[in-house]
């Protein structure tokens, strides 16, 4: 079955650092009445500041908020703290859903996937109508891969009043990793018109519909979100480089001069350096037969020296390049501005050459057929290296 990967919203594995703190669980003896201000300040990811703001305080804390103590030291890397202010907070009421959960957090990292079950489930009993408690007990579900219980409790997750937006996104993701295509398209873009509040998760999923619609060769659809996606962050080469393939997969040429551009400019900028894109960027991909013919066109110009502009490679049904098909700069031999591009092959050690040239502005709705006829051998072979 064929895996697929995304980029998903879970528990960060950190080393353990420090120890107990001083104080014990006997010192807290009075509470206060538990605000919104320490759940607002988690959400946004102020956990530092939790800290800082609470912990002098922490005499007078409420089960709730020592459960989000202990979730803002889990996120900041220190797990003894972390496990020590979730007991603290069962100590002080043994019916805080949210110190389960806490502690069921510190046990997901831990990766004692037991303790982390059990936590979640008592959170759930105690506050069954909680979506984030539903939504972590799913993403357990998730790493274990057992995909079956992950859904039930990410739907059950998304039937709550306040539904915890990650679960949308993380249905289409199992569905996905599930090889339920259609159903993980359809997941996805649910989850694109429920997702308000992250715009991360957002991007996250404009990403994987992208893919997905890329891979299933809905082209136009990927164009749409990859487009999106550059809205976003203008300097997404990688959405950009896509966005050309797609365009080009159609035949809609034009519509690709914009990312090309971007692209190029990129590289003479020099922003390119160390990443996939460094040298050249895809321009398609197609099949013959049997065969995957992905092309390539590089940044640099011909500047009336020999070099290769376009490189095509072939792969077999098992994934492996067994030819290479480049267009090879010529410049013109009677001091003309123009030169020409000269097909070769170059498969097991041996070198063909073709008699078509094309000339330097030569498009990519021309290369592609007359590479995919090399490829199926109907273009004869002028001679052998």
């Amino acid at each position: 079955m064929k895996k697929y990967f995304y980029l998903l919203m879970v528990l960060a594995f950190c080393n353990t650092v420090n120890l107990y703190p001083a104080q014990g669980i006997s010192a807290l003896n009075q509470v206060v009445k538990p605000t919104d201000e320490i759940g607002e300040m988690y959400q946004t990811e102020l956990y530092q500041e939790i800290l800082d703001k609470y912990l002098p305080q922490q005499r007078n804390l409420s089960a709730e908020e020592l459960s989000y103590v202990s979730l803002a030291y889990s996120h900041l890397g220190d797990y003894e703290k972390a496990l020590y202010y979730a007991d603290l907070a069962m100590k002080k009421d043994s019916k805080s859903s949210r110190a389960y959960y806490a502690k069921a957090f510190v046990y997901n990292i831990s990766e004692d996937n037991t303790k982390a079950l059990d936590n979640l489930k008592k959170a759930i009993e105690l506050s069954p109508a909680n979506s984030e408690f539903y939504t972590a007990l799913g993403d357990i579900y998730f790493t274990q891969e057992n995909y079956n219980d992950a859904l039930e409790n990410f739907r059950k997750a998304v039937k709550q009043k306040k539904a915890c937006e990650k679960a949308y996104y993380m249905i289409g993701a199992t569905h996905a990793n599930m090889n339920n295509i259609k159903n993980a398209l359809d997941t996805f873009y649910v989850a694109k018109s429920r997702i308000v509040k992250d715009k991360e998760l957002y991007v996250t999923v404009l990403y994987n519909i992208a893919k997905l619609e890329y891979d299933s060769e809905n082209y136009m659809k990927a164009h749409s979100a990859y487009s999106e996606l550059v809205e976003y962050f203008p300097d997404d080469y990688y959405s950009h480089e896509k966005i050309v393939e797609c365009c080009n997969s159609v035949g809609d040429f034009s519509h690709s001069d914009a990312s090309r551009a971007k692209l190029q400019d990129a590289y003479k900028k020099e922003l390119l350096k160390n990443t996939p894109l460094s040298d050249k960027f895809c321009i398609g991909n197609f099949t013959i037969e049997d065969k995957e013919i992905v092309g390539y066109e590089r940044y640099e110009e011909p500047a009336g020296k020999p070099f290769v502009k376009y490189i095509y490679y072939v792969t077999n049904d098992k994934g492996n390049v067994e030819s290479t098909i480049k267009l090879e700069y010529i410049p013109s031999l009677k001091g003309e501005i123009k030169g020409s591009y000269k097909p070769v092959m170059e498969k097991d050690g041996s070198r063909y050459t073709y008699a078509m040239l094309f000339d330097e502005s030569v498009k990519y709705s021309t290369l592609q057929p007359y590479i995919a006829d090399i490829v199926s051998g109907e273009v004869e072979v002028a001679s052998k290296e």
